[in-house]
């Protein structure tokens, strides 16, 4: 009787031995392994490192309707502005409305509505953003719909484009909601206002 079971455990003790084995040597010395350590993850795009001297900062103010207003007409740029980092260089437009003004814009923007009517032509406003902007600029901006929106106007621009809100959600590694919060989360100081308006400051 003791012969047959010693038979029929053997097996089970080669296998307890084999796991035995493999926990405390195989597994313990897999895990005691050094693995060299990754460097950290930039999170600044790389474009913005290689093109610092190129950056123009834009952005755009529109004349925007609600969206389910029974009036609402497609969104326009009414204020553009633009600021080449390396230079100081600035260009800032307002232009005239082509359709009717939505009711909460000028409160929106801060430009009163006889500013507005007194801006320039579309037509100017492009020409003369085309001569300012050159072939090598990375344009910068806060978002894509000031961009998206001139583009729906007829003006595309040419230049490569990069979302900072973006880069700046990489950094913070969270939405970093408006420009002012990303300034004072990073502890950066605000700039003080060149134009006027929101766009201005």
């Amino acid at each position: 009787f003791e012969a047959a079971q010693k038979s029929l455990l053997a097996p089970l003790e080669a296998l307890v031995k084999r796991q035995l084995h493999f926990a405390t040597t195989v597994a313990s010395n897999r895990h005691r392994r050094s693995f060299p350590p990754r460097p950290p993850r930039d999170p600044v795009p790389p474009i913005l490192r290689e093109r610092a001297l190129a950056v123009v900062c834009v952005h755009g103010e529109a004349n925007a309707w609600p969206r389910h207003h029974p009036d609402r007409t497609e969104p326009e740029i009414v204020h553009w502005l633009c600021q080449r980092l390396d230079t100081g260089e600035r260009f800032e437009s307002v232009v005239a409305p082509r359709g009717r003004l939505a009711p909460s814009t000028c409160h929106h923007i801060g430009l009163a509505a006889e500013t507005l009517a007194a801006g320039e032509s579309w037509d100017r406003f492009v020409a003369r953003l085309h001569a300012f902007l050159r072939p090598g600029d990375l344009l910068v901006s806060w978002g894509t719909f000031a961009l998206a929106t001139l583009a729906h106007d007829g003006a595309r621009l040419a230049q490569p484009h990069l979302d900072i809100r973006r880069a700046a959600g990489g950094v913070l590694h969270r939405r970093p909601g408006t420009v002012e919060a990303c300034l004072d989360e990073m502890g950066a100081p605000a700039p003080p206002p060149w134009a006027a308006g929101r766009g201005g400051t």
